[in-house]
């Protein structure tokens, strides 16, 4: 989330607990429509907070694996992959079952993997 995200969702909440405020000042209770509203604008905006959030970690992952790895396609990140555990049996990552990850998490774990493969050497 970005500083404007944040100060919007601060001003958000400041507004929506000065209402909760003077609703309960007033003795004033919500009805069951307006519960539900309530409940639907919470829930529609943590759905937009994490899409958000999903997407800037999608953004990141690109902007962190190298152009070589991006163009990749999946056979070749695999062939890659086993010949670094063929050069480097003790290495471990989470899934040695290759064929059970997305191709977005097998490009982080490549790119992960050779990072860690030159700081070795």
């Amino acid at each position: 989330m970005n500083d404007q995200d944040n100060k919007s969702m601060r001003i958000y909440e400041a507004i929506a607990h000065e209402a909760a405020l003077d609703a309960s000042d007033r003795g004033m209770e919500l009805t069951l429509a307006e519960n539900e509203e309530a409940r639907r604008i919470v829930g529609n905006m943590r759905e937009m907070v994490l899409a958000k959030q999903r997407a800037e970690r999608a953004v990141a992952r690109v902007q962190r694996v190298r152009p070589s790895i991006l163009a990749m396609a999946r056979d070749a990140m695999e062939a890659m992959l086993s010949a670094v555990f063929v050069a480097r049996p003790d290495a471990l990552i989470a899934h040695r079952d290759l064929t059970a990850m997305t191709d977005d998490d097998l490009r982080t774990a490549l790119e992960d993997a050779l990072t860690l493969l030159e700081r070795l050497s």
